[in-house]
């Protein structure tokens, strides 16, 4: 008996039925778990709008930290937070509203289910005043901080501008910038700044209560400032009976002190 050498075609036919039919299957599969997927959405938004309309849900406390100058009026109002309103309103959209305020460099606002709000507020911090005539706090980048009429004024160096007629006047922006980089670089020098005067492309510091001078052109250098109080202290030491008034920090590499009695001279060079 002999036998065929090509197999049955029943088999293959069948073979490629079930090739053609696997993408339909796996189709179906991926629709099915994309409209169970859609179903717990949907399910999930439905139950989040159900839920932001029910009692259980409402604010019933908001607790504020981080706060040394805003009030909680001024934040509640603000952000548009009432006493019965839904804890589930869109956190970013009450941060965004609170940092809105002035004051205000960043907010975050966190859920205690089920009643409660947590707001923590970073404030920008006054680092100087400003007279205009009234004397107003300015945070680092120049922008005046209100202050209510029973707030008491922090003890910071004041800053004073040139006239618009001067060549190229520093405006408050830079002032307070540099001032602010002080407070973070060199403390102990911020420490005893009662005054910061922007001149004509230059800076002009006051220190301590004898108002002791040091005059630079911005940036503001860190290991210029320490070496102009070193020869400060250096030429107070050597020279008891000529007080130094000035050191002058606008020539390259070097510090001028200039004592009360050498001024006309033109100063102590180091």
């Amino acid at each position: 008996m002999s036998h065929s050498l090509i197999p049955p075609l029943e088999p293959r036919a069948r073979a490629r039925r079930d090739l053609r039919a696997a993408p339909a299957g796996i189709a179906r599969r991926v629709a099915l778990v994309l409209g169970i997927a859609g179903g717990v959405a949907l399910l999930a938004f439905a139950g989040l709008h159900f839920a932001a309309e029910m009692p259980f849900f409402r604010v019933a406390r908001v607790e504020i930290t981080g706060t040394s100058y805003l009030t909680r009026a001024e934040i509640l109002d603000a952000a548009g937070i009432e006493v019965g309103a839904s804890v589930l309103e869109k956190r970013s959209r009450l941060e965004e509203r609170i940092e809105a305020l002035q004051l205000v460099e960043s907010a975050t606002v966190e859920r205690d289910l089920p009643s409660t709000l947590l707001v923590t507020i970073d404030e920008a911090e006054p680092v100087a005043l400003v007279a205009e005539p009234i004397v107003v706090p300015v945070d680092r980048a120049g922008n005046r901080i209100p202050f209510g009429p029973r707030t008491a004024l922090p003890d910071l160096p004041l800053l004073r501008v040139a006239s618009p007629g001067a060549a190229a006047p520093l405006g408050l922006p830079t002032l307070a910038s540099e001032v602010s980089r002080m407070a973070e670089q060199v403390p102990e020098v911020f420490a005893v700044l009662s005054e910061a005067w922007g001149g004509d492309r230059e800076v002009t510091l006051l220190l301590g209560q004898s108002a002791v001078k040091v005059r630079y052109r911005p940036p503001f250098s860190e290991p210029r400032l320490r070496a102009a109080i070193v020869a400060l202290t250096d030429a107070a030491r050597r020279f008891p009976a000529r007080s130094p008034r000035e050191a002058d920090l606008r020539f390259e590499d070097q510090v001028v002190v200039r004592t009360a009695a050498a001024a006309v001279e033109g100063g102590l060079r180091r």
